[in-house]
């Protein structure tokens, strides 16, 4: 159907769930970074909002806008569309969504702010955010947050009301550093020449030196606690794990080695099977605490200098624990890394049609609960919208019949959820 049908058809099946209550009542969004907010979006703008106009969409509000600035947008935006029950007032807001046959739509989770709330700083960052759309910004728990060093991202603290409770990351751009990894910038104060200066909020320092660094902080910290305890991590999709990663494989894990970096562990390996790899890997390097018995392992993670580190939220599963099912998919998953799967919690899982990317239920005790998305691969689809497909059954072409995602009788197939 047509992406504005589709729209009408799910806010209609929400609304009926819902019971009439309002789209917004009940609905979490997983708190962002607003330089996320920015990279995920089509558009972010400064606007007027000047009045509510006629909707073509039954269910859907219309507003008529007068765009201020823009600082990322292509083309010009004279309405924009909301959910019903998200009411804006006349006036200056910072607007962010993303368009669907040429609508620009501002749905429950993107950024509605009006202009006046926001500070200075937050406005000279609107210009700068783009620099770091390369970077990934991931949320962090608890002990967690201690480890960003071996990330190969920026991490933002949330608290245990799924509250971001990061001021300094709030304050600062995640920016692409060293040996591609990326870190905190934060402005200090304006040159005399009145060019914006950006200064890390971290020194600099090679990976390795940095690895060790972070690790002995983290040790200190915790009394001699082992690195894994009390360390959440976020659940994730396979998907995600297999995009984000630098390398997976199945790999034999022959014997622990003696290890150039102080506070990691060496573990010599035989590579049996690539999913994701451009070179042969021979060892790698796990932070203590997080111990590896001998034995077949689906291992994914990344590269730092040279060398790969397996890190405490990356995919180390024994590979008999695999179905036949995840075991295909490994070699499929590269096919969606250009969609996003996205974490949602109760009502808002029931408006995907309005993401352009795949919803992942998790549930209020932070695990990952849908069979569903587990057993699916997240593909691009019409208009750029990316939807779960399933295998229903095997047969030899998997890749053509996956793209297709039309039913056929007594042949491989995904369907489309």
């Amino acid at each position: 159907m047509s992406m504005s049908a589709a729209v009408t058809l799910a806010l209609l099946f929400f609304l009926s769930v819902a019971l009439n209550e309002q789209v917004t009542e009940g609905c979490t969004c997983l708190p962002e970074h607003p330089q996320q907010q920015f990279c995920e979006s089509d558009f972010v703008i400064r606007a007027q909002i000047i009045q509510k106009v006629p909707s073509i969409h039954p269910l859907l509000t219309t507003y008529e806008i007068q765009t201020i600035q823009r600082f990322k947008l292509s083309k010009g935006i004279q309405v924009i569309y909301t959910p019903h029950g998200m009411n804006l007032n006349n006036g200056d807001y910072l607007l962010s969504g993303h368009f669907s046959d040429g609508v620009a739509v501002v749905n429950l989770c993107d950024r509605v702010e009006p202009w006046n709330n926001l500070s200075s700083v937050q406005e000279r960052y609107l210009n700068l955010y783009w620099m770091g759309c390369g970077c990934k910004i991931l949320p962090c728990f608890g002990k967690s947050c201690l480890i960003e060093i071996l990330q190969k991202n920026c991490l933002v603290r949330i608290n245990d009301s799924l509250v971001l409770d990061d001021e300094e990351a709030l304050q600062s751009i995640c920016l692409p550093g060293n040996a591609g990894f990326c870190t905190w910038h934060k402005f200090l104060k304006r040159t005399i020449s009145g060019q914006d200066s950006l200064v890390l909020r971290c020194e600099s320092m090679s990976m390795s030196a940095a690895v060790t660094l972070a690790l002995l902080f983290f040790l200190s910290v915790a009394l001699n606690e082992q690195v894994t305890e009390g360390c959440t991590c976020l659940p994730e999709h396979p998907q995600q794990q297999f995009c984000e990663s630098d390398f997976v494989i199945r790999a034999q894990i022959i014997q622990k080695l003696p290890s150039i970096h102080p506070l990691l562990t060496a573990y010599e390996i035989q590579t049996i099977q690539r999913f994701k790899l451009s070179k042969g890997i021979q060892v790698i390097y796990t932070p203590h605490g997080m111990n590896l018995n001998n034995g077949d392992y689906l291992l994914s993670g990344h590269f730092s200098d040279g060398v790969a580190v397996v890190n405490l939220c990356d995919r180390v599963e024994p590979w008999n624990n695999l179905s036949s099912v995840q075991e295909r998919y490994l070699n499929l998953y590269w096919m969606g890394c250009g969609c996003k799967i996205s974490p949602c919690f109760g009502k808002s899982c029931l408006i995907e049609i309005l993401q352009k990317k795949c919803l992942v239920r998790i549930n209020d005790s932070l695990v990952l609960d849908d069979e569903e998305a587990l057993q699916s691969i997240c593909l691009p689809g019409n208009a750029g919208f990316c939807t779960w497909h399933k295998f229903v059954d095997i047969k030899q072409n998997p890749a053509s019949s996956l793209l297709n995602g039309q039913k056929r009788d007594g042949e491989q197939q995904a369907v489309e959820r």
